[in-house]
């Protein structure tokens, strides 16, 4: 026991000072179908998300309003979310929907109708897994060995116990329909010591959110 707390203990620390502790992207293998074509999506650079597409000379001026859908649970059929509570998914899709438009609204008018200048933006969540504190912690220090989920084989590059998400989101006109730009995402936890079971989860949210508005405001 007293071995246990002291393993504890030095991951804590080192989850205070080392940078790999923050959340991080990891490879897309699986999409879940939400997005009707994934042909023109192309691998993402290290600062953006997983795969990625925008329209050829995209330039977003034009639109002053943004119509954010709710954001629905589009699950591959072998992800290990399927056996989450009904309730539990809700909860969180209606988190990353609000994480959406809280960021959204710092820079478009949020609508519910669509028109010439109105933007409409379709997102998805495509696979949660909850994290374990303990054993992220534990694996910031001691190897525990390779992971297997019932929907793609983990890889070394994973790490054990914290939470991962993956999203799919669409920007499309909202008035033609014409797709604008799409991305598919998946990020992991970064082992931090005591957080919760979702909080990795709904971290993944928040950076998505983020990173949206911050691909809006590069095109407009």
């Amino acid at each position: 026991m007293k071995t246990k707390a002291l393993l504890v203990a030095i991951a804590a620390l080192s989850c205070l000072f080392l940078v790999a502790c923050a959340a991080q992207k990891i490879e897309v293998k699986t999409t879940s179908g939400f997005l009707a074509d994934y042909s023109a999506l192309a691998k993402g650079g290290e600062d953006q998300l997983g795969l990625v597409y925008e329209q050829p000379g995209l330039e977003l001026s034009s639109y002053k309003k943004v119509m954010v859908d709710h954001v629905v649970l589009y699950l591959n059929p072998q992800s290990e979310a399927q056996a989450i509570q009904p309730e539990q998914m809700t909860k969180l899709a209606e988190h990353f929907h609000q994480a959406l438009i809280n960021s959204l609204q710092k820079q478009y008018q949020i609508t519910d109708q669509a028109g010439s200048e109105v933007m409409r933006i379709r997102a998805a969540i495509s696979d949660v897994e909850p994290g374990h504190p303990v054993a992220g912690t534990m694996s910031s220090i001691m190897p525990l060995g390779i992971v297997v989920s019932s929907a793609t084989k983990a890889t070394t590059d994973s790490n054990v116990g914290v939470g991962r998400a993956a999203m799919e989101i669409e920007l499309v006109d909202s008035v033609t329909g014409e797709r604008l730009a799409a991305a598919v995402d998946r990020r992991e936890g970064g082992k931090q010591v005591g957080s919760g079971k979702w909080e990795d989860v709904e971290e993944a949210f928040e950076h998505w959110a983020e990173k949206l508005v911050s691909f809006l405001k590069s095109k407009s």
